[in-house]
């Protein structure tokens, strides 16, 4: 890097996108961050949707779960009764996609078959769920309480820059939240989720407006992670049958089935600091948010 200017190996890492590995995504987040706040600027309008592509919004924060899990995996041979359980949550994840609860039935299905994998989370459909909002809300009182602060930078380092456009890299802390049961206790979230952790990272730009002064904008995503596992100290009814969580628990102890983190991010969105409005209402999801769709069957990076 020369005089603080986007290098030409940080071009060549935006040119791979979504094709960039997870050492060029890490390098490249390096290099970001390094950047001056104009040379910032000058790379996110030139190649923004690379940036986005190659995980610059990727949170800097330390990723851990909500809860404890249920600790070491496959350390007590099962017995009878533990096959009978496993039987029977099988049953419940198959019968009717858990009546509609499509995104626990396949979280469900990802513990029973034991793989560990990650799994990715739809963030976007998490949002913009009309029966569980605390997703939402917690978001948005994060971004709230740091809106002021966000622009007060962007603006210190345009008047440093002598007027020129500059971009600054800007995250919430992480923050545990736990979804909305519902009346009965099984709302669809609560029992794929339950609690996990969330954040916002985001770009604020401030360029000249057509009169010189400074138009001050954010392009930002909602991050949330969790660990797949069960508290063991809750029952959880489910049609004719009540779930203990702790002989689901029990199934990662016995190697039967087993915990994996979840992770998603949502889509990218932007708003205007300057304006004084309310955020934007969440983008509609793309998908029909069934276990059938290849998008959301993936595994997290």
């Amino acid at each position: 890097m020369e005089g603080n200017r986007p290098t030409s190996s940080c071009t060549r890492t935006t040119s791979a996108g979504e094709d960039a590995n997870d050492k060029q995504r890490k390098e490249l987040r390096r290099l970001w961050q390094s950047l001056s706040p104009e040379a910032r600027a000058q790379l996110w309008t030139q190649h923004r949707d690379d940036l986005l592509a190659a995980g610059v919004l990727t949170p800097s924060v330390k990723r851990v779960a909500a809860d404890d899990g249920a600790g070491p995996y496959d350390v007590v041979s099962p017995g009878f009764g533990d096959y009978w359980k496993e039987f029977q949550a099988n049953g419940i994840s198959n019968s009717g996609d858990f009546i509609g609860k499509t995104d626990a039935a396949r979280h469900m299905d990802h513990y029973l078959k034991g793989t560990g994998r990650p799994l990715d989370l739809d963030v976007d459909r998490m949002l913009s769920d009309e029966a569980d909002t605390v997703l939402r809300d917690v978001s948005a009182d994060a971004r709230a309480r740091q809106e002021e602060e966000w622009r007060r930078q962007a603006l210190d380092a345009f008047a440093r820059s002598g007027g020129k456009p500059v971009a600054i890299p800007v995250e919430t802390g992480g923050e545990g939240y736990t979804h909305d049961k519902g009346p009965d206790g099984t709302a669809n979230w609560y029992l794929a989720v339950g609690s996990a952790m969330t954040n916002t990272t985001g770009v604020v730009t401030a360029t000249p407006g057509p009169d010189g002064k400074p138009q001050v904008s954010i392009d930002y995503q909602v991050n949330v992670w969790d660990r797949y596992n069960w508290d063991g100290t809750k029952a959880t009814p489910i049609g004719p049958t009540t779930v203990t969580d702790a002989d689901m628990a029990r199934l990662h102890t016995t190697g039967q089935a087993r915990e994996f983190d979840v992770r998603g991010s949502s889509s990218v969105q932007q708003h205007d600091l300057g304006s004084g409005g309310s955020w934007p209402d969440p983008k509609e999801p793309g998908r029909d948010g069934t276990r059938t769709d290849i998008g959301r069957n993936g595994d997290a990076r």
